[in-house]
């Protein structure tokens, strides 16, 4: 008995020892969450303390009704996140916690509302609700659009269910829903205000060429179904949509800025910068009347592979071969014109051009040096209650683009030519009904580099009805 007495005083006196020296070892953090607009206690908001720099995720907890919370940490710096339903979320990064300290963080978290049915157009060509669209559609809206650094439109969608990116450089990606990737895919139906835009000879969808900058960007929508019945063909994998603000509605006048630096891994890889800017100026002529210019540039360091292939492959006779050029820089801009002569008509005029600058292109047939691709188009549209009518023109010109395996040129000056016309009634409160006709012209002109001996009889000729 008396020994089991002095073992326990033994064990009680060594934690009284060492308890100073371990609780001087953590650190405590804690606060309260309130609504920023009353003031009143948040309980339940979920808080989750992750690692900064070497540190690994702390853990998460909510907080209780008083709307407090507490965590024990060790000794650094931790990326708090706050998170409650109907709030918009909070994050502090690099907050301090110190041995045998108490870190205070009081939040207010304002209110935000969600948009659980969005107005979309892509299921119908139609302003309908999301609940009530024949497919279903993801949304990307203005607002995340214009929290986002994004050198393409592409990387909006990156998060969205059923979208794979596959990224192949700085602004080069290829995208598809519904199916597998590659790294020349034209899978998705890729379209800007109803008009396609993917390259009209090779009908790979070159996101880098899209003159279309995140000011002038309403909202995202894509499709995962097929959409052959709207769009015909080439839209089986479903159909990504990027909607611009209309000048009547959105008038006035911003820009944007930014640059940054990237390093890699490895000693031998060098930093590379990135120089992007943008504007978008939209102004009333009258009520009903509006335009709109927009623009963009941008340069920036690609990462610098070079192919083995390529490199096996090299002639002093042929100097294109292997000649990477690791800068890319690219020119856009976009002028539109709307007029609405009543409450329910629109006719709206458009045109853009993109310049390729310079940019390594990957292709079925290895890498390609792109060096002044010049990417335009045409397009006029008009919409009468149901009745939904466009003419478009897509144009391309490859400039001086060459393989890099082979130095042979890349020729492209093609064409693609498109009419579309769509009426809709409704017939009772359960049934409506669509349908129209479509046309496609595409002349291919590529000095026989890519059709070859077929290059006098490769023009192909699409009419369909839905």
């Amino acid at each position: 008995m008396r020994f089991r007495l002095g073992v326990r005083l033994l064990v009680s006196a060594l934690f009284l020892v060492c308890a100073p020296p371990l609780a001087a070892q953590t650190g405590t953090l804690t606060g309260t969450v309130v609504d920023a607009g009353t003031g009143e206690p948040l309980s339940g908001a979920q808080i989750v303390v992750r690692g900064w720099g070497e540190q690994v995720q702390a853990g998460g907890l909510i907080t209780n009704d008083r709307g407090a919370y507490q965590f024990t940490l060790a000794p650094g710096r931790y990326s708090i996140v706050f998170e409650y339903v109907g709030y918009g979320a909070e994050t502090f990064d690099r907050v301090q916690v110190e041995a045998g300290a108490t870190t205070v963080l009081d939040v207010s978290m304002q209110t935000h509302a969600f948009a659980l049915n969005p107005i979309v157009i892509t299921g119908s060509r139609k302003e309908e609700k999301a609940l009530e669209s024949p497919a279903h559609i993801e949304t990307v809206g203005a607002e995340l659009i214009s929290e986002r650094v994004a050198m393409t439109p592409m990387e909006h969608v990156k998060a969205l269910p059923g979208v794979d990116i596959a990224q192949t450089g700085l602004t080069q990606s290829n995208v598809v829903t519904r199916g597998f990737n590659n790294v020349f895919s034209g899978a998705l139906l890729v379209m800007t205000d109803n008009r396609y835009t993917h390259v009209p000879s090779l009908r790979f969808n070159a996101n880098n060429m899209i003159p279309t900058t995140d000011l002038d960007i309403e909202r995202i929508e894509v499709s995962l179904g097929p959409g052959a019945a709207l769009y015909g063909p080439n839209s089986a994998s479903g159909v990504m949509h990027v909607i611009t603000k209309s000048p009547i509605d959105n008038p006035g006048t911003s820009a944007f800025f930014s640059s940054g630096f990237r390093s890699g891994n490895d000693v031998d890889s060098d930093m590379g910068g990135i120089f992007h800017t943008g504007f978008r100026s939209s102004h009333l002529i009258n009520p009903r009347t509006g335009i709109k210019v927009s623009g963009q540039y941008f340069k920036g360091d690609d990462w610098k592979y070079i192919d083995p292939l390529e490199t096996i492959a090299m002639d002093p006779s042929n100097p294109a071969i292997g000649n990477r050029d690791f800068t890319a820089e690219r020119y856009g801009g976009e002028l539109r014109f709307d007029h609405r002569p009543s409450e329910d008509s629109e006719i709206i005029v458009a045109g853009g051009y993109n310049l390729l600058a310079s940019s390594i292109e990957l292709t079925g047939l290895g890498a390609g040096q792109a060096d002044d691709w010049a990417y335009s188009y045409f397009q006029t549209r008009f919409t009468k209650d149901r009745l939904f009518g466009q003419f478009f023109l897509n144009q391309s010109n490859a400039g001086d683009t060459y393989l890099l395996q082979t130095g042979m040129p890349v020729v492209d000056e093609s064409r693609m030519m498109a009419a579309q016309l769509q009426h809709g009634i409704q017939l009772g409160d359960r049934q409506d009904f669509i349908y129209g006709l479509d046309a496609q012209f595409t002349e291919p002109r590529t000095g026989g580099t890519i059709t070859g001996s077929n290059e006098d009889d490769d023009k192909i000729n699409e009419i369909g009805g839905y």
